[in-house]
């Protein structure tokens, strides 16, 4: 079974997601990266607050295959440690960011939560 081809249809399969797919179409019919806050005030507005964001990409890319296993290992761990802070995650080629949708929930006598 080929995993990039199954990556690719799983990849595509997320934007059937509304909120997946506007966020999607924003950033790609931005001119301009778009920042964390940006994406962060996007997801506000479908319901959504944003609970992390890292940057991927802050040290090493796709096609640093010339590293060996323990500088490989080395630079992953490094970028896992800073991805989360500045300036690094805005630094970084790709932010990942989690979100999650806002559910109503009155306030209730005794509800101490």
């Amino acid at each position: 079974m080929d995993t990039s081809w199954d990556t690719e249809v799983q990849a595509v399969a997320a934007l059937e997601e509304p909120t997946r797919r506007r966020l999607y179409e924003y950033v790609v019919a931005s001119p301009e990266p778009v920042s964390r806050d940006e994406a962060a005030t996007e997801l506000d507005k479908a319901g959504f607050d944003l609970v992390t964001a890292a940057g991927v990409g802050v040290f090493a890319d796709v096609g640093d295959d010339d590293l060996g296993s323990r500088e490989l290992a080395a630079l992953v761990e490094l970028e896992r440690l800073v991805a989360g802070r500045e300036p690094y995650r805005s630094s970084a080629r790709t932010l990942h960011l989690v979100a999650r949708r806002r559910v109503f929930r009155p306030d209730l006598p005794g509800d101490s939560l």
